[in-house]
């Protein structure tokens, strides 16, 4: 059973017995949620119905099994979630966030984010008044080279995107217990947990945590344009600043 982020915020204030009414004044003055007696209702008769608390009998281990083994999905449902969504994890970052963080915190300043902001629309506009030129660079994909340049490519965008969410959770206080793989219909993409930002009480602190890796893209891609219409033509530094560019933004 997934108890998500309203689910625990229930279940944490039921310590002890209360009155709904009184469980609906904590949630409506202590968090964002906005339930109904009703929803409160229907909630706590599922958690019975589920066997997640006692309703005032105890279950038989027999009879709990038997509820276990019907809950249990057959093999090609198995196969199917599996097809659906996997994830495998790699590793652990938080020691290597927290140790990193200091150094990468500058930036997240204003001061950068502000010239960041300036150098990508000047490398935009310098881009767009030679847009035929840039756009004749995607020939390059149809090789192997070029084919090969975009993976790998790709994938260090995404594992500094991912970062950037977990720098973003440390940032503000959070643990981040887990980074890997996730397949979404055999499809791989880097991933980074950073569900612990739920309990984050500001709402501004959790739009940052989400936003860390788009946001962090989006600089990558504006200095890339701007090391583009720089470069000589034809140079490897200006293929490699396409590159950067162009996967920045498709991906």
């Amino acid at each position: 059973f997934w108890l998500g982020w309203a689910e625990k915020e229930i279940v944490a204030r039921l310590v002890r017995p209360k009155r709904i009414s009184e469980l609906l004044a904590q949630l409506w003055a202590e968090t964002t949620l906005n339930p109904t007696a009703a929803e409160l209702a229907r909630f706590w008769s599922g958690m019975t119905k589920a066997g997640l608390r006692l309703g005032g009998l105890f279950r038989s281990v027999p009879e709990l099994t038997t509820m276990a083994q019907k809950n249990n999905p057959r093999f090609l449902l198995k196969l199917l979630r599996r097809y659906l969504y996997y994830r495998k994890h790699l590793l652990n970052p938080d020691r290597f966030l927290e140790k990193a963080l200091p150094y990468v915190r500058p930036l997240a300043s204003a001061w950068f984010l502000l010239i960041a902001a300036a150098i990508s629309t000047m490398g935009l506009v310098m881009v767009t008044q030679r847009w035929e030129t840039y756009l004749a660079n995607f020939s390059q994909v149809f090789n192997f080279g070029g084919l090969l340049a975009y993976v790998l490519t790709v994938a260090v965008v995404k594992v500094v995107h991912e970062l950037s969410h977990g720098f973003a959770a440390k940032a503000c206080g959070l643990r981040v217990p887990s980074m890997g793989m996730a397949f979404i219909l055999l499809w791989p993409l880097m991933y980074c947990d950073v569900s612990s930002s739920w309990r984050l009480a500001d709402r501004h602190k959790r739009l940052i945590v989400s936003l860390a890796g788009v946001l962090t893209e989006l600089i990558v891609a504006g200095l890339s344009l701007f090391g583009w219409a720089l470069s000589q033509e034809g140079s490897t530094a200006q293929n490699v600043f396409f590159i950067l560019s162009s996967t920045s933004v498709l991906s």
